[in-house]
């Protein structure tokens, strides 16, 4: 009789087990918090993202899409709201589901990002627990904003960009050029950072200047024309002029530069309300009669002179006024975040949101600023460095709110992961202090980490 041996069990992955266990809880977490807001009012931004997905579904329901003529908000956050309507119902709860769902699928893009960039499960399923509980995101999904739908998209391209790095396969590269498309169309601030420092980030991997960046700045460009060509073409149709995705930025560069003006004229801090400023100098009015007094094709000419005029006039000033809203980027956050929708809670209950979203925050920062650190050098880290540095820079010529640095943040998630968990190996003595850093290394990031902790420090 011959015996017949058994296959060998499938080993246990417990990774992938506690993977899902976090998508299981984001997702839950989510809906939770959905459930407990569902009646919120809709209310600020949230009121043209509703209105612009109506007007929308009835362009689309009269089959001419040319029947949808706005042109001042990208149109991706509004097309998502449209479909949120037509398979969940035209109210918070269908958006909001769809929502949880894509900041849950998040959840899967960071852990898998983290896994390419570090080749550690632990520390992957360390960043995808940090943002499964990130509360920002959490109370993002519940709202009519673009964080989630972009969160994800900025993701997904930084995930592409990573699996390109060490094999230079143009497949992943041009769907990364797709990605960062959609990503533009549902916040133009990318659109400069993937046609200036995405090829730059090619060039610098090269070496120099060779034939093997210009083919992928090629190949990453034909992903995002793909995307952007199709709006570009239809905004032409409409204006009469060159709108690559929306007429947005051109008010937010003049008025904003024309607030910090006003700001230093009527001899108002940036913390007051701007009501005490529009009564001496009302820009938001002044912003508007400039941009309508030009034509068309010389509005973007007429905002970036405007703003630069402002510049040359005032530039000690106008930096200070533009980099004090910057420390929103460390200040630990309250519940008198508007999106936080939390002035119900009773005194106890702000003390308690406030110690438990401020330590979250706290522990973010200190992790990503560690994990920089310790993290090798290669073209991943490069690619953030410079994504943060570009963010910078458009928020100083733009401008700022607290919230705007949810999409910012997420990208920092596995280095905040491995910070963490570096910190507890180094803790446990599992890995000598030597091995962490060269000396010069460990000078900066010290100093990094010191200047962060005093930031905070400041803004409680």
């Amino acid at each position: 009789m011959t015996s017949v041996t058994a296959p060998a069990a499938r080993p246990f992955r417990a990774a992938q087990y506690l993977a899902a266990l976090a998508l299981l809880g984001a997702f839950a977490l989510r809906v939770a918090v959905l459930m407990q807001g569902v009646d919120l009012p809709i209310v600020r931004d949230e009121a043209q993202y509703d209105k612009f997905a109506r007007q929308l579904l009835a362009a689309v329901g009269a089959r001419d899409i040319f029947a949808y003529t706005e042109i001042y908000r990208p149109p991706m956050y509004p097309a998502f709201v449209a479909l949120a309507f037509l398979l969940g119902g035209a109210e918070r709860f269908g958006v909001g589901l769809m929502q949880a769902l894509l900041d849950t699928a998040s959840v899967a893009l960071v852990y898998a990002l983290t896994r390419r960039l570090f080749h550690r499960s632990g520390v992957a399923l360390l960043a995808a627990g940090l943002y499964a509980i990130y509360p920002e995101a959490v109370a993002l999904t519940r709202q009519f904003y673009t964080e989630t739908l972009f969160n994800f998209l900025v993701l997904m391209t930084f995930y592409l960009l990573a699996r390109f790095a060490p094999t230079r396969a143009r497949a992943p590269l041009f769907a990364a050029g797709v990605a960062l498309g959609f990503a533009a169309l549902t916040r133009e601030l990318v659109l400069y950072f993937a046609l200036l420092v995405v090829p730059v980030w090619f060039f610098i991997g090269a070496g120099g200047f060779k034939r093997a960046p210009l083919i992928q700045t090629v190949v990453f460009g034909a992903g995002l024309l793909l995307v952007l060509l199709p709006w570009t073409a239809r905004n032409y149709t409409l204006e009469g002029r060159f709108v690559p995705i929306a007429t947005e930025g051109e008010k937010n560069i003049l008025q904003d530069n024309l607030k910090a003006m006003a700001r230093v004229e009527c001899g108002t801090k940036t913390n007051r309300p701007d009501a005490a400023v529009i009564q001496c100098i009302p820009f938001a009015v002044m912003s508007r009669e400039i941009l309508n007094g030009a034509p068309k094709g010389e509005r973007m000419r007429a905002a970036v002179n405007g703003a630069l005029q402002v510049v040359a006039k005032y530039p000690f000033a106008w930096l200070n006024a533009k980099l004090e809203p910057l420390t929103l980027l460390w200040a630990p956050p309250n519940w008198k975040l508007h999106y936080f929708r939390a002035k119900t809670l009773d005194d106890a209950g702000r003390n308690l949101f406030n110690w438990v979203v401020g330590s979250y925050h706290a522990l973010f920062l200190v992790g990503a600023v560690v994990g920089l650190v310790v993290a090798r050098d290669d073209a991943a880290k490069l690619l953030v460095t410079l994504y943060l540095l570009y963010v910078l820079a458009i928020f100083i010529v733009t401008h700022f709110q607290a919230r705007y640095r949810e999409p910012l943040f997420v990208v920092f998630m596995p280095y905040a992961a491995l910070g963490i968990a570096s910190a507890v190996e180094l803790a446990r003595r599992r890995v000598p202090v030597r091995e962490w850093f060269s000396r010069p290394r460990a000078y900066v990031g010290g100093g990094l980490l010191a200047l962060i902790v005093l930031l905070m420090l400041k803004s409680l």
